[in-house]
């Protein structure tokens, strides 16, 4: 054998080999499953951010609950911490967000906690007055806890079952669900976006295709249960009522803002929308002494105003003025 062919086959023989201890190297580590099952981890280095979405079952008989439990549809946001080293001194991280859906959880403990051992207030629904108990009533929302001894949530998404995820820094994931009785006549009502068509504090509200319903402020004192005092007409809202059906009656709410109302542009309030609402909103910001609710001048902000002149939610700002204008010319 000349020694070209030797020298050629030796090489060859190398990088077979290192291409195999490569290979190797990037096996992705295993773990064992709750059934005995060993899958593959993608990543370690995640870390809980948040709960996206509540699961697609949220309401639950009070008696079946334990039995019928189900987190289908919980989306978690994680975000994975990528660091590169560009010398032996220097490097920078990424922070890359994902998002998952749970099919299933290991190695994890589920706790329901019902914390309303609290002073409650209660209805009486043939006199109509307000009985304040402590602890005899349950809640009709319950915390659902996701548990981690370790910090670590391990889970498998509903398409893939075969792989595991591992989320770091969650030792505690909470969401709600709620618990309603067959026998009773108070149904929960679920709201999932919609919009606020009417509302007045302490009086009533109004949610487009789920209905209008009566309210005082023992709804807002309700254990457990809660308002955003911020809502207003035009807010897009998510939440829950638990509802008094024979008087219509809200006994608590879990109501949140998803994406506040915003106005029309017509900032001076005169019945068009044009570029003399861009100028006010300006001459609104610029000089508040004279434009503002106490301004001098005859033309002056008003509380309808800033409503309409708040086109993007969140009160006015020059960047409405710009979105407007942008709106009035065609750019936008």
């Amino acid at each position: 054998m000349n020694t070209k062919k030797l020298l050629s086959m030796l090489l060859s023989a190398a990088v077979t080999l290192s291409f195999a201890g490569f290979s190797q190297r990037l096996a992705l580590p295993t773990v064992q499953a709750a059934d005995n099952t060993e899958y593959p981890i993608v990543t370690r280095t995640e870390r809980f951010e948040d709960i996206n979405t509540l699961p697609d079952k949220r309401i639950y008989n009070k008696d079946t609950y334990l039995d019928d439990f189900d987190i289908s549809g919980l989306s978690i946001i994680v975000n994975e911490d990528i660091h590169t080293r560009m010398d032996y001194y220097s490097g920078f991280s990424q922070i890359v967000r994902h998002e998952y859906k749970i099919g299933k959880i290991y190695d994890n403990e589920v706790n329901f906690n019902d914390v309303c051992t609290d002073l409650v207030h209660i209805i009486d629904p043939e006199t109509g007055e307000t009985v304040s108990k402590w602890g005899e009533s349950k809640s009709n929302k319950i915390d659902v806890h996701i548990y981690s001894p370790k910090g670590i949530l391990r889970f498998s998404e509903p398409d893939n079952p075969d792989v595991i995820h591992e989320a770091e820094d969650c030792y505690v994931i909470d969401f709600p669900i709620y618990i309603e009785d067959n026998d009773s006549s108070n149904k929960i009502v679920l709201i999932d976006e919609k919009e606020i068509t009417d509302y007045s504090f302490g009086n009533n509200i109004s949610i487009k295709d789920i209905g209008d319903f009566n309210l005082d402020m023992d709804t807002y004192n309700y254990k457990n249960y809660y308002i955003d005092c911020n809502i207003q007409k035009g807010d897009i809202v998510s939440g829950a009522f638990y509802i008094d059906t024979d008087r219509n009656y809200i006994i608590g709410a879990d109501l949140k803002i998803v994406r506040p109302a915003v106005g029309n542009g017509d900032a001076n309030c005169d019945g068009k929308v044009d570029m003399s609402d861009v100028v006010f909103i300006m001459q609104y910001l610029a000089n508040p002494n004279k434009y503002g609710l106490d301004g001098t001048e005859k033309i002056k902000m008003t509380i309808d105003g800033l409503f309409n002149g708040d086109v993007n939610g969140g009160g006015i700002t020059v960047q409405d003025a710009e979105v407007l204008q942008k709106k009035l010319i065609g750019i936008e």
